[in-house]
């Protein structure tokens, strides 16, 4: 946690990564619910643009992405945003991501982990950080944008992955946030 340029609070400073590929000179990666962390090299799309340094390249929906053609994008990447959409709009959205990606093109998402969630309140965790903040959000912000609307387990998010289209699917400890909770689940099309 800390505070950007301007002073705004920010929650985790979320630094983009490191590119996986030499060989292609230009390729489309979008960053999608950005929010304040805008990532050079990237597009960042999120669907609020407001104070401090929340000014994503494109405001609007990321579940909805028409102006990108089938085919068209070499990565995307979401980094705790997914367990803010409701469980309705998931299996649309990996949809769409599925469409515009390339063929050998990246979906990844980080979110927080319900098997790890469940295994810490088994063994009497009381840090809200690492059970009812990864199943709820931060409410104590007053920001409905905060809110989680489900948590997933590694099972049920590689399940809305596979019937997305995706066919090689993995889960991996996440690079952002907190290891002990999340999870990373990485599509290939």
């Amino acid at each position: 946690k800390g505070t950007d340029r301007e002073g705004t609070k920010i929650r985790i400073r979320q630094l983009p990564p490191a590119d996986y590929r030499d060989d292609v000179e230009e390729r489309i990666k979008l960053h999608l619910g950005s929010g304040a962390q805008n990532w050079s090299g990237w597009i960042n799309i999120d669907k609020y643009e407001g104070g401090g340094s929340n000014h994503p390249d494109i405001t609007g929906s990321i579940i909805d992405l028409p102006q990108f053609d089938d085919d068209s994008v070499d990565e995307i990447m979401l980094i705790h945003v997914f367990e803010h959409l409701y469980t309705w709009e998931a299996l649309p959205a990996v949809k769409e991501w599925y469409r515009i990606l390339k063929p050998g093109g990246i979906l990844t998402i980080e979110v927080p982990c319900l098997n790890k969630i469940l295994k810490h309140y088994e063994d009497g965790v009381e840090n809200p950080y690492m059970t009812i903040y990864g199943i709820f959000g931060e409410q104590c912000y007053e920001e409905p944008e905060m809110v989680h609307k489900w948590c997933y387990s590694k099972k049920a998010l590689m399940r809305v992955f596979q019937k997305g289209g995706f066919s090689r699917i993995g889960v991996a400890d996440p690079v952002y946030h907190l290891i002990e909770r999340d999870m990373r689940v990485i599509g290939v099309k």
